[in-house]
């Protein structure tokens, strides 16, 4: 084939010369969106560059007319093809041009053939495209303006060229219309070679390369097609295939989008393995890994974060079976971003994240595969000498819940060996578990399930702890299962009795694992890890250190647990009984059998108990005793736990002796000292205590000590008299509730009536005046309230004193209102006495003043006002 009239052309300029192209036909290039889409539940991932343009298609917004951008897109729907055939693959980009309501088909067909003819330079006679059967009017635009030979504009059917795809005979309803696909010719050499060979024959020789949609119809009922007020363009095409062509390869896995990352898999892989199918799925795989973490999917098992796990995985399994004896995938990570890094810059920023994700995936999977594929292969013997070809969907399902195999993965492997999945069976089974779920069958750590135990169980591992003596010591590695680390001894205590376990590293040489936390399954010190460089493996000898400041921590509030148990033994009485408790390096946590709330005099006596023998310092003394004769001892143990016949016991000598195969300080005087943070009750008869040491129960005092300094402050008095001040302070406030609580009293408001009855009648005019102790404005508007319903031809002045200052209220009854009466001009006349200013209403007006010594006058002037007024 003759590529002269081709210049081979980088894709990173690809991209950019199709968005200058658009852009200077008055087009808005758009960024393209995440690979998760935005307000759209309706599907996982975009999948099409139209994706965040769907309001603008549909007119809800008309912020743009034309539009052109490069979206990044993800699709499994065909999974099992991608490696397999020259263009299939997940992650992809996809060029696209837009027109909401604005330009239509003339245009849309003559600056796609103008931008492969001319722009990229593409001979025209290597172009081939279709049409809707029934769309004459692009089949004439093709054939008259374009100038495409009529044998080379092939008609077809509503399955390949419409949108939907048989959208007029099977729906959906809604828009939609005809399409127009361009086709790249390899040559008469590629394909069938076939004279009748077009661009519907699928051999290989034509590739499509760009698709218009031309959304002129909305789908009704019937299949009637109505014609769209406003007629839309989206145009699609593939940014890798466009690379193809312009590159002169064959396959998307051949352009400089793919072979940096396929020479870096390679060289993993080692020169055995050559540039199969293999190696292009990974390819493919580890570049959609790279943009959904970018994105911000992160494995798990559900929704998007499995379909990022299942590919992790599906590329990991792949790399075994190609014969890597390591995990690598993380390290395509640069790889990748150097090839996409130029449009999309901020891969450069996750890149950490980006390994650390796929490395943490890649080690868990391996550790599960060689026995989830042990599992796989035993049941296909077993079909084979059935003479079956379908597998159970329980047993993808068991390998799917229990090992981590997503089940492509199963699929995968047994079609590789004639075999399928009964798909029924199994997505019946997940629904059952996620409707157990949903009921509220929760485990904390679902590594820790039943099934995941009893497998460490089975295999009768052994491991000597020896984290009473030291905390670090070398260890040798007897399994690794998912993210579970199990030596033959170790230092690091497994979560057991209510004592969290320990965490921090195991090493060796240049590998370098993270111990996020320990338990214990029956004999086992279970590591539950996170690696950070390198890849241990079984038979591996390590450095195991723990977190020693972590630990301390840890010991206080376990020493203390047995100090607090004692003292609220001697306190409350015998009858406390441990029935739970948790040791952690922040705090400690002590439920017990109590009956009622504990007094705060006997918390505060059991507090400085524990106390009392942290500072006398007492050596800890740890005895291995039979249990009967611990128990004539006088130990005591957790009720209920199980013990073998030889026990450990801690004692504090003279104070408390205690089953216990915990961490412990040397001496009680290494608690520092304990606090009591709180008491409440966790069930019927069970209370529960929780307690700080330490430098925690430092910092809490010290921030209980800047608390009472800033509340003296604000009380004005020092720290040792604040409850003090406190006290007179709600005195005070209870005075004001009570005496609200009598002036809002209506209908047993005898003081009311009492006033209204010796009101001063001047005239025919009666005057209530009184003062109200500790009443704001409020109250003795609400007096007025009381005292206007009972009052005829009455005024009423109300008045209190608070802290030097003076508030008053002044009344008048409707009836003396409408005889020209005012309350906000008589308001005036007392608040000129008392020092102050006032105003209101014609039936009621208050004033404030700084001269309540002269409040008498003020009622004196206002009788004098009063028989004034009455004598007009």
């Amino acid at each position: 084939m003759d590529y002269n009239q081709i210049t081979l052309v980088r894709t990173n300029e690809l991209r950019i010369r199709f968005l200058n192209f658009f852009k200077g036909r008055d087009h808005k290039i758009v960024s393209s969106a995440s690979l998760v889409p935005e307000d759209d539940p309706t599907v996982l991932f975009t999948s099409a560059g139209m994706g965040q343009f769907k309001e603008n298609f549909m007119g809800i917004k008309r912020d743009l007319k034309r539009a052109a951008s490069c979206q990044k897109c993800l699709r499994t729907g065909d999974l099992e093809n991608v490696g397999r055939t020259p263009a299939h693959q997940t992650f992809f980009e996809m060029l696209g041009n837009f027109s909401f309501g604005d330009y239509f088909k003339e245009e849309a067909i003559a600056w796609a053939w103008e931008f492969l003819t001319k722009e990229l330079n593409i001979a025209k006679e290597r172009l081939a495209v279709s049409v809707y059967k029934e769309d004459r009017i692009a089949f004439s635009i093709w054939e008259k303006k374009i100038g495409v030979p009529v044998d080379k504009i092939a008609k077809m059917g509503e399955k390949s060229n419409f949108w939907p795809s048989n959208a007029p005979q099977e729906g959906p309803n809604g828009p939609c219309g005809p399409c127009s696909e361009i086709f790249y010719d390899w040559g008469e050499e590629i394909g069938c070679g076939k004279t009748s060979c077009g661009v519907d024959c699928d051999c290989g020789r034509f590739i499509e390369v760009w698709n218009l949609v031309f959304t002129q119809y909305n789908r009704k009922d019937e299949g009637v097609l109505e014609p769209l007020p406003r007629k839309n363009i989206d145009t699609g095409m593939g940014l890798e295939r466009l690379a193809s062509v312009m590159q002169g390869v064959r396959s998307n896995f051949e352009t400089d989008l793919f072979t940096p990352i396929i020479t870096e898999i390679e060289r993993h892989l080692g020169p055995k393995v050559k540039n199969n199918s293999v190696i292009r799925t990974i390819a493919d795989h580890i570049r959609a890994t790279v943009f959904l973490i970018g994105d911000g999917i992160l494995p798990s098992n559900e929704g998007r974060g499995y379909v990022q796990r299942m590919l992790i995985r599906r590329a990991s399994r792949l790399a075994r079976q190609a014969g890597s004896e390591d995990i690598f995938l993380h390290r395509l990570v640069p790889a990748v971003i150097g090839v996409m890094r130029e449009p999309y810059p901020d891969l450069k920023n996750r890149e950490s994240l980006m390994k650390e994700v796929i490395q943490t995936e890649e080690d868990r999977f391996n550790r599960t595969l060689d026995e989830g594929m042990r599992i796989l292969n035993e049941e296909i013997a077993k079909l084979k000498k059935k003479n079956e070809t379908i597998l159970p969907g329980n047993i993808a399902f068991r390998l799917f819940d229990t090992f981590g195999f997503p089940v492509e993965l199963t699929t995968d492997h047994l079609r590789e060996k004639g075999f399928k999945v009964d798909m029924n069976e199994f997505n019946d089974r997940l629904e059952e578990q996620r409707r157990i779920s949903r009921t509220g069958s929760q485990m904390g750590t679902t590594v820790f399930a039943e099934t995941f135990a009893q497998k460490i169980c089975s295999l009768n591992l052994k491991s000597k702890f020896l984290g009473y003596e030291t905390h670090q010591a070398k260890g040798k590695i007897l399994a690794i299962i998912e993210n579970a680390v199990i030596l033959d001894q170790s230092p690091f205590y497994g979560e057991q009795g209510g004592q969290i376990g320990d965490t921090g590293h195991l090493k060796k040489e240049e590998c370098e694992y993270r111990v996020y936390d320990t338990k214990r399954v029956d004999d086992a010190i279970v590591h539950l890890v996170t690696p950070l460089k390198g890849n241990l493996k079984v038979g591996d000898e390590v450095s195991a250190a723990i977190d020693s400041a972590r630990r301390n921590s840890i010991m206080r509030n376990h020493t203390a647990t047995h100090l607090l148990q004692a003292a609220l033994r001697q306190v409350l009485g015998h009858q406390v009984e441990q029935s739970g408790s948790l040791v952690a390096e922040d705090r400690l946590r002590f439920d017990f059998t109590h009956v009622g709330k504990v007094p705060q005099e006997a918390l505060e006596k059991a507090e400085k108990i524990v106390n009392d023998e942290i500072l006398k310092n007492i050596p800890l003394q740890v005895h291995q005793l039979p249990q009967e004769e611990a128990k004539r001892r006088g130990a005591i143990c957790f009720f209920g736990e199980k013990y073998g016949d030889v026990v450990r016991v801690v004692e504090i000598p003279g104070f408390s002796q205690e089953f216990c195969g915990g961490t412990h300080c040397r001496a009680t005087g290494d608690i520092g000292f304990l606090q009591i943070v709180s008491e409440s009750a966790v069930a019927s008869g069970v209370r529960r205590i929780e307690a700080i040491t330490g430098e925690k129960a430092y910092q809490h005092a010290k921030e209980n000590e800047i608390a009472l300094r800033q509340i003296a402050a604000l009380l004005k008095t020092s720290p040792d008299k604040v409850a003090e001040s406190l006290q007179r302070l709600l005195q005070k406030m209870k005075q004001v509730e009570r005496l609200q609580q009598n002036w809002n009293k209506s209908a047993d408001g005898d003081f009311v009536e009492a006033w209204i009855k010796r009101a001063e009648a001047i005239g025919s005019v009666h005057l209530v005046a009184r003062a109200v102790e500790e009443a704001d404005p409020g109250i003795l508007r609400s007096l007025w309230d009381q005292i206007k319903v009972k009052f005829k031809r009455g005024i009423a002045v109300l008045w209190s004193v608070k802290e030097g200052k003076l508030s008053l209220v002044i009344g008048v009854t409707h009836d003396l209102v409408k005889e020209g009466w005012d309350a906000s001009q008589l308001i005036k006349l007392l608040a000129d006495w008392i020092g102050g200013s006032g105003g209101g209403k014609k039936d009621l007006a208050q004033a404030g003043g700084k001269k309540p010594e002269c409040i008498e006058k003020a009622i004196a002037a206002l009788k004098e006002e009063i028989t004034r007024f009455k004598k007009q």
